[in-house]
């Protein structure tokens, strides 16, 4: 149910993920995906080094919120609402002392309510100066691809109810790009001209014996 919840997050995260697991070596590191309540989505390592944490304790299903662990990375960017880095016993947990690396939030771009956390951990401390700044562009690129696909499909919606409301009228309504081709008809339209709008969308209207001189009202219009 958690990764039902949060699959648009993981669809749109997970190559974001994988390039990131590769950009720091894809072998000495985890690069990790929370969801807003401290639960792991994703994981990317080496099989031997998640053998090793599932050994440690750090299984898929462990809560990695503060009110579960103590002191965490995940606990303080979402907390605090920032990139973090932490260094082993900055953790509460004894079992995570042999862990440190960099967290950083991933905000809704609307509410700019924390979705989830990415994470590059390991056994000694990110030693890129310039990792934290990649762990952030990381999540701002998610953020973004959120952002487009909430846009993507507002414009769906919007246009369905567009076409619904289109074909609600009595009077037939066609639109056509400046390049004399069928884009939208609505129901009354294909009656009256007699064409299916689904075998003819696209098609341009000189090509079309029935609207002729249509074609040649809506050429002069573009011209004009």
């Amino acid at each position: 149910a958690r990764i039902a919840k949060s699959s648009q997050l993981i669809k749109l995260a997970s190559p974001i993920i994988g390039n990131l697991f590769e950009s720091f070596g894809g072998s000495r590191y985890i690069v990790a995906l929370y969801d807003a309540d401290g639960y792991h989505l994703l994981r990317l390592a080496q099989p031997e080094d998640l053998r090793f944490r599932e050994k440690q304790g750090l299984r898929m299903g462990l809560c990695f919120d503060e009110h579960c662990l103590g002191t965490t990375g995940f606990g303080l960017a979402k907390r605090m609402k920032r990139s973090m880095r932490m260094v082993g016993c900055e953790h509460y947990l004894s079992i995570l002392h042999h862990i440190s690396g960099v967290y950083a939030p991933i905000f809704y771009p609307r509410t700019r309510d924390v979705i989830g956390v990415i994470a590059v951990g390991g056994t000694v401390l990110v030693e890129y100066p310039q990792a934290e700044s990649i762990v952030v562009a990381a999540s701002t690129a998610i953020e973004n691809l959120i952002e487009l696909d909430q846009a993507k499909n507002e414009m769906l919606i919007y246009s369905k109810s567009l076409q619904i409301a289109i074909d609600s009228l009595e009077d037939g309504v066609m639109v056509v790009g400046q390049d004399g081709r069928i884009r939208e008809m609505n129901l009354a339209a294909q009656k009256a001209i007699g064409l299916d709008y689904y075998l003819n969308e696209g098609v341009d209207l000189v090509d079309l014996p029935q609207c002729r001189l249509l074609a040649e009202i809506v050429t002069q219009i573009l011209q004009n």
